[in-house]
């Protein structure tokens, strides 16, 4: 049965711990990712063992045909994660958990298994074996996660979250996701004007016509059509990342045996006018006219001539005809989405009409970077191609290796011996370990590329830094690297194609800009539930059924007598022209569909995607005029309402551009027509922007960096912190609820998840410590609790097996230390002047110690030497062991090992240079904790402020909301009330509602308070009344993760660069802050000329240098020290000498052979080096020494 709400795209249904189903906004983050991933599992698999094709090898030494080999894939199939081979007890589950592999740093797959079949000749007789394929990783909450249909309960029992949605991977004890990606859309023609199609030859212009093809396996191909100068044309398509161009004639010819006459005058019949018919006629006869020169008369010999071109191209068995290949290659590169041939003739034909209409000016091009013309690459649909490659290799290796293998004893009786070969082919490829490298680095290893346009950047950690950065992994979308690297904007523009489907607000500022964007919150993009090609052949029915009772001429196999156009316009579905329809007919038609579409009795699936692209031929221009109607998966999709009828309908990103939909205003549109209502203003906006507060109210700016500023916040980013391993996480210990709220903020319950605290802001100019974004805080409040925070930090250790390490065991430590003085002394290490008092026997911290710099805690004993290796604290913060985790796991070849995880906890309560936001993008750092005492405060109340926030932070950035947010706050804070923050409020009751101003000045007037929120404030220190009223009230802040505790460095002495004497740079290896030239300009402008001298010389790498005077060389001087050699017999023979920098009395120049005119100067030894490596370059440099040196000159 078909739903009105979406639910037949996205993932089982899980029920809470009562029996109430889980909230949809939660489940459903995720179900992008892993509802396409499931389709992999449930679907993706057997498509791809249909469409895959068999492999077949002749035995050596014979030519007969029942001697050929057929080897395929007959049946593949994922199992569930499951402990192999560890030798633990049968007793043990067996199931495998995410939460292990995450402690354990271990990969969360499980086992594929594989049917391999193999025939003889032309016999019937078919051999099976099942093996097993490989390790395959499984999506975290699929249906081959033991996670998938759990409840709440079971998952906290199994150490996740509550809400865990999963849609991730866990490679290597990490999360990583799969980005969704944005590419062209399937089955659509698209009509392009580029100069680089000018490129390909001489004869090339720069119109073509192009349609991106998917097969039911996933695996695409993009055809284009290309319009030369001289009137013919090509079609181009890619083999192995090599482009070939064909003849439109020929593939013509190839597809079907139809007269010239007749294809000229069906492609004339697509283009409007009597100049572009003439124009399409003449163009259509010069590429018919080319074939019949070289003599291509028909099918047959059409085929044959691709088959003859393409052999070694496509790797052919030399048994097969030419013919075959031909339509071999026709049938894999040419409209692979069609199998009929007479489909793909009428579909190339569409494609010569657009184009020669293009050519003529009576269409425009398609934009290529328009939202309308996109879908979404999901990950289930890239795991799905690239394991379809990783197949086809292995056949081909199979083929391979059975050719080198078979000999004289290869019989056909001999099954056991082939199956062993085979199987032992395929599993050397290992396709499991290249898919968990795919997801571990994001780079594709392809001979295909899989008509990518980028071979790495696919994945990305999906870091738990707080919840909002969680959620938005899932919901963005990327341009492509590509795009990135190009020297335009076109790519990056925000069009107005993009409304409901893609957030204006939420891209980040700098170089990913426009490219990285995120979905809306009511857009989500399709998943076909069903198997692809039954799901297509029962649309299809569906689909034509509806469209022949609406009056469309449907087709029957090839066109015979085309209607004319602009008076008839053509009916595509899927890609395949399907029929014809009169213009005036058309809105009836499209009606007819949408009311079936909605229809809870008919079977026109929910998602169909209606396109209706009007003719507009009188004015020339605009999109090519048709129906274009869509099944296909990967679309984005949004909700929006008919009118009339009130039912909810999915449109498409392509069919909302000709549709008329009402957006509510808060104007009277009684007098304008619609078919469509939207759901509300505020189903524009992602789900991390949909939570700032009053964001209409805000610069447009503010709201983007307040998205992004969201994602850095300090809250509770899990509840599990004792099951997680992971190397940083945050936590704020004193998060609230805020006071003023959206509407989004209950429907993704983000109490559970809060991101920060209600504070007393005083908008006020107090003591000159708030410059420049600054803020004071209020000493008391922070001692109090106020944004208090908890760092915590892993450190893991790995000991492999039979290594001779084990961590410290008490029956080993017996052996060279009493218990008691173990717990008093500690443990023998090979420095006895470390303490290792905070540890136990076992080697590792004890749980609750205070750790610092230095400390160890970690002990790897070595049973040959017997003594102890200490792993150290590294960091100047002192830290309590939060958890200590030990196990047995297993390495990536099989072999055991043992891993230590601790994990620290770091206190990171505020101080001065820590960063603060509000919501409003308004960002600053804590500049003064001013005592409590001496903050001004409230003359009523005598609450005294939290935050003072200089009042120079409004004017130019025009954050009024944060001004709407400290009144409404105030007001719920004195009447017990929770507020509606949630933008557009005003267009969706329009005259009736009241301004927030009015409605919150109200409730402040009537307990007492000014209308506007000011309050008279007397001053901490004298006591006396400010001269004007100060706007006090409350507004939500967040914590930034950005804190000085990190990111501070300090140094007086340190390691040095070997090589240039230089001190090396990185905080963490106790390197200098890096003194540029700006610096130096900074200090030479102020004439601090010996500062500069101390810190680029007396601090840096100060070096007295011996140069000679004679000879200016700074090369040559070197110390001298005499080397006696003794001849046989006990004879003195020679000397001579070798440089020693540590005698400088016995320095002398190696040029000049003396020291009379050595001199020591101190100067930078860079300097020195970079004589030296000119020297190398055969250039000498030479130093004039001397005290009357510019005297002399």
């Amino acid at each position: 049965m078909k739903t009105s709400n979406g639910l037949a795209d996205m993932p089982a249904m899980r029920e809470n711990e009562d029996g109430k189903p889980l909230p949809v906004t939660l489940t459903g983050v995720a179900r992008n990712h892993v509802a396409s991933f499931d389709y992999f599992v449930q679907h993706g698999l057997s498509e791809i063992v249909k469409r895959l094709r068999k492999v077949t090898l002749q035995i050596p030494g014979t030519k007969d045909p029942s001697s050929r080999v057929h080897v395929w894939f007959d049946e593949i199939s994922l199992g569930k994660p499951s402990r192999e081979g560890d030798g633990t007890s049968c007793s043990r589950d067996p199931r495998l958990f995410p939460r292990e592999c995450r402690e354990s740093s271990a990969t969360y797959k499980a086992p594929m298994s594989a049917t391999l079949a193999w025939s003889f000749g032309e016999a019937d007789n078919v051999y099976r074996r099942k093996f097993r394929l490989c390790s395959f990783p499984v999506m975290i909450g699929s249906v081959a996660c033991h996670l998938w249909g759990a409840s709440s309960g079971d998952l906290i029992r199994r150490g996740e979250e509550r809400y865990e949605a999963g849609g991730y991977f866990i490679l290597n004890g990490i999360e990583r996701i799969i980005r969704l990606l944005i590419q062209q859309r399937q089955h659509y023609i698209m009509g392009m004007k580029r100069v680089a199609y000018s490129a390909r030859g001489p004869m090339y212009t720069q119109y073509a016509t192009a349609i991106r093809c998917v097969a039911s396996d996933e695996h695409c191909s993009t055809v284009r059509v290309h319009y030369t100068s001289d009137g013919s044309a090509r079609v181009a398509f890619v083999h192995r990342r090599q482009e070939y161009f064909l003849p439109a004639g020929l593939l013509l010819r190839a597809l079907a045996d139809v007269s010239d006459a007749e294809i000229q005058a069906i492609v004339a019949s697509g283009v409007a006018g009597s100049g572009g018919k003439q124009f399409a006629s003449k163009r259509v006869a010069i590429i018919l006219e080319e074939i019949a020169d070289q003599g291509i008369r028909n099918r047959s010999h059409a085929l044959s001539y691709l088959g003859e071109h393409f052999r070694v191209q496509l790797g052919a068995n030399p048994w097969e005809t030419n013919v075959e290949i031909g339509k071999h290659l026709i049938k894999e590169h040419v409209f692979m989405h069609l199998e009929n041939g007479k489909d793909k003739f009428n579909l190339l034909l569409f494609m010569m009409q657009k184009l020669y209409a293009l050519v003529t000016g009576q269409c425009s091009p398609d934009n290529p970077d328009s939202p309308m013309h996109h879908e979404v690459l999901l990950p289930g649909v890239l795991i799905q191609t690239l394991f379809r490659e990783k197949l086809q290799d292995a056949l081909r290796r199979v083929k391979e290796t059975l050719l080198q293998e078979s000999g004289e004893s290869f019989s056909t009786e001999d099954g056991e011996w082939l199956s062993q070969i085979a199987m032992s082919a395929i599993t050397k490829m290992n396709i499991g370990r290249v898919m968990e490298y795919f997801l571990a680095t994001g780079n594709l290893v392809s001979r295909t590329g899989l008509g990518l346009s980028q071979t790495s950047g696919f994945t990305v950690v999906a870091d738990k830094l707080n919840y909002m950065r969680y959620l938005s992994h899932f919901r963005s979308v990327h341009r492509g690297a590509y795009f990135a690297e190009l020297r335009t904007t076109t790519v990056r523009k925000l069009l107005p194609e993009s409304w409901g489907f893609l957030c204006p607000v939420h891209t980040p500022d700098g170089s990913p800009c426009g490219l990285l964007n995120h979905l809306s919150a009511s857009c989500f993009v399709h998943v076909t539930p069903t198997g692809r090609s039954d799901a297509a052949c029962q649309d299809m029915l569906s689909v034509l059924r509806v469209l022949s009772t609406a009056g469309v001429m449907l087709m029957h196999g090839r066109v015979n007598d085309a209607p004319t156009c602009p008076e008839y316009l053509t009916v595509m579905v899927d890609g395949a022209v399907a029929g014809f329809t009169h213009t005036t007919n058309a809105e009836a038609v499209v009606a007819a569909l949408r009311a079936a579409k909605v229809s809870q009795t008919s079977k026109v699936p929910l998602n169909l995607e209606i396109a209706y692209v009007p003719p507009r031929f009188q004015n020339y221009g605009g999109a090519f005029p048709g129906i274009y109607v869509f099944s296909t998966p990967s679309r984005m999709l949004r909700p929006v309402t008919q009118h009339p009828g009130g039912k909810t309908e999915f449109i498409g990103s392509l069919e909302q551009v000709f549709m008329h939909i009402r957006c509510q205003d808060g104007g009277n549109v009684s007098c304008q027509l619609y078919t469509h209502v939207e759901d509300g203003p505020g189903s524009v906006l992602s789900v991390v922007a949909s939570f700032t507060p009053w964001s209409d109210y805000n610069q447009s700016p503010r709201n983007m960096y307040q998205c992004q500023m969201s994602k850095q916040t300090m809250g509770v980013p899990l509840h599990s912190f004792c099951y997680r391993p992971d190397t940083k996480l945050y936590r704020l210990q004193t998060p609230q609820r805020p006071i003023a709220l959206t509407n989004a903020y209950d429907n993704y319950h983000i109490d559970e998840y809060p991101l920060g605290t209600n504070a007393v802001v005083a908008v006020l100019a107090n003591t000159g410590y708030d410059m420049e974004d600054a803020m004071i805080m209020n000493k008391g409040a922070l001692q109090r609790g106020l944004a208090h925070a908890t760092l915590y930090k892993t450190e893991t250790m790995t000991i492999p097996s039979g290594s001779g390490d084990v961590f410290g065991h008490q029956s080993i430590m017996k052996l060279h230390a009493d218990d008691a003085m173990w717990r008093t002394t500690g443990l023998p290490t090979a420095d006895n002047s470390l303490s290792t008092s905070h540890m136990d026997v076992d080697g590792t911290a004890r749980l609750g110690s205070v750790v610092e710099n230095g400390d160890a805690f970690c002990s790897v004993f070595n049973r040959m030497t017997a003594r102890a290796k200490l792993h150290r604290v590294k960091g100047s913060d002192k830290a309590v062991i939060e958890r200590v985790s030990l196990m047995s796991t297993f390495d990536e070849r099989g072999r055991k090992q043992t891993k230590l995880t601790t994990t620290f906890r770091y206190n990171r309560n505020p101080i001065i240079g820590d960063k603060f936001s509000s919501r409003h993008g308004q960002k600053g750092v804590l500049a003064f904790l001013s005592p409590e005492e001496d903050l001004p405060f409230i003359e009523r109340t005598g609450i005294r402020p939290d935050v003072l926030i200089n009042p120079h932070a409004f004017p130019s950035r025009m954050t009024i909301g944060m001004l709407i947010e400290s009144m409404a706050s105030k007001a719920g804070a004195l009447s017990g009330s929770f507020i509606d923050a949630s933008p557009f409020q005003s267009a969706k009751a329009g005259d009736a509602f009241p301004p927030p101003l009015t409605e919150h000045g109200q409730v402040l007037k009537r307990h007492g308070y000014d209308y506007c929120g000011n309050e008279t404030l007397l001053n901490g220190a004298t006591g006396e009344k400010f001269d004007v009223d100060i706007f006090i009230g409350l507004v939500y802040y967040q914590r930034l993760r950005h804190m000085v505790s990190d990111k501070f460095q300090v140094r007086s002495v340190g390691p040095n660069n070997p090589l240039t004497q230089q001190p090396i740079k990185g905080r963490r290896a106790g390197g200098g802050i890096r003194f540029g030239e700006m610096e130096r300009d900074s200090l030479l402008a102020h004439g601090a000329a010996y500062l500069i001298h101390d810190r680029l010389h007396a601090c840096s790498d100060r070096h007295i240098a011996s140069i000679c005077s004679h000879c200016g060389s700074i090369l040559a001087p070197a110390a001298r020290t005499t080397i006696t050699h003794f001849e046989s017999g006990g004879s003195v023979g020679h000397t001579n000498t070798s440089p020693d920098a540590g005698f400088l009395s016995k320095i002398l120049c190696r040029v000049c052979n003396t020291g009379s005119g050595i001199e020591h100067v101190t100067l930078p030894f860079v300097f020195k080096y970079l004589a030296a490596e000119l020297a190398a370059m055969n250039v000498r440099v030479g130093l004039s020494v001397g005290d009357d040196i510019l005297g002399a000159r």
